[in-house]
């Protein structure tokens, strides 16, 4: 079964003080930290907005279909229907959709049950603000980020049997980024293979292991694949090896957190069993991936912040649920990938001023 208990505290409104306060504190800093780092997105989606406040939205998706050989309108359509910013503006309402996809998807978890914790702003800001797996994309990777959000909030919906919102979530995923293809991919082979493994009756530690070999076996694929998977990035040489570890090292050190997960007992996941494996297993792909792309971070991260997603719910579902030595080892290594948020930030500021 997919159905998932009810959270021990429903959250009714965004409307109060601490929403207000975290929304308006997240956009000061995203706005100054993105300022200061000058990403590449920000430089790229800027130039994209003015050329279409000068040539018109049809002109530019034509040009960007000769020039890319693609298109992704979800971001540029809503680029079309702003009136004309300059550049701290842009990154100010950038942030509020990086905000409000982060804070929708969050939301979703709760309204569906997928949680069984009571602080619901505390771990959207652990989360979704200061959590390094997921900063290093809402801060780099903006289409991609959206993109993902969406199609997190359409698995969610899918696994509850809402079929017809899951549907709605999936194809704006789609506007966003064409990624969504090799997401989709992976949801349906990990869906079905859930339902196999539960109707054949393996053990948890078959299916960890032979879950772990067809990911091996599909990321060698994936690796000897590559140029079917062009439509993922935008720059011919990205699939080459840039001998950037980073991706690797926050692969390991979210397969650190996931271990103790690993033990938990039928009795502990109670009725979410399908929904454990399901995520266990996309793990365990997330993991492999980060092998066969040990020393390609811009690759790596494309393919594995639909784990990051996927864990908020997982963590809010099964964290109560581990030993208290467990529980203890998890928040330590979910504090140290906080620490590194500020080590990182602080850093790009460092620098600014220097």
């Amino acid at each position: 079964r997919w159905s998932l208990a009810a959270p021990s505290m429903v959250v009714r409104s965004y409307i109060s003080i601490s929403s207000f306060v975290v929304f308006l504190l997240f956009s000061v800093f995203f706005v100054a930290l993105v300022y200061v780092a000058g990403t590449y997105d920000s430089q790229v989606y800027y130039s994209h907005f003015k050329s279409i406040a000068d040539e018109g939205f049809f002109e530019f998706a034509s040009q960007q279909i000769q020039v890319a050989g693609k298109l992704e309108p979800g971001l540029y359509v809503i680029y079309s229907l702003l009136p004309f910013l300059d550049f701290e503006s842009f990154l100010l309402f950038n942030g509020w959709l990086i905000f409000f996809s982060s804070l929708f998807y969050y939301r979703l978890t709760w309204k569906h049950g997928y949680s069984r914790v009571d602080s619901f702003w505390f771990y959207f800001v652990i989360f979704f603000v200061l959590w390094y797996p997921l900063y290093i994309n809402y801060m780099w990777v903006w289409r991609s980020y959206i993109s993902v959000s969406l199609f997190s909030c359409g698995v969610l919906s899918f696994l509850k049997f809402r079929y017809l919102s899951s549907f709605v979530f999936f194809f704006l995923s789609l506007l966003f980024h064409v990624s969504f293809i090799f997401y989709f991919l992976i949801f349906m082979i990990v869906y079905y293979s859930v339902f196999f493994f539960e109707s054949s009756r393996f053990s948890r530690g078959s299916i960890f292991f032979v879950g772990f070999l067809f990911s091996l076996a599909f990321s060698v694929l994936v690796f000897f694949a590559l140029g079917s998977f062009g439509f993922m990035v935008s720059g011919g040489d990205i699939w080459q090896a840039n001998y950037n570890y980073t991706g690797f090292i926050v692969s390991v050190y979210f397969m650190m957190i996931i271990v103790p997960f690993l033990f938990l007992s039928k009795s502990r996941t109670y009725n979410n069993e399908n929904f454990y494996l399901f995520c266990i297993l996309i793990f365990l792909i997330n993991f492999a991936l980060s092998v066969v792309f040990f020393n390609n971070h811009l690759v790596l991260n494309r393919f594995t912040i639909l784990s990051y997603f996927l864990f908020v719910p997982f963590f809010l579902l099964f964290y109560p649920e581990l030993g208290v030595y467990f529980r203890v080892y998890v928040f330590l290594l979910i504090l140290i990938g906080v620490l590194f948020f500020f080590f990182s930030v602080g850093r790009y500021f460092l620098e600014f001023t220097v």
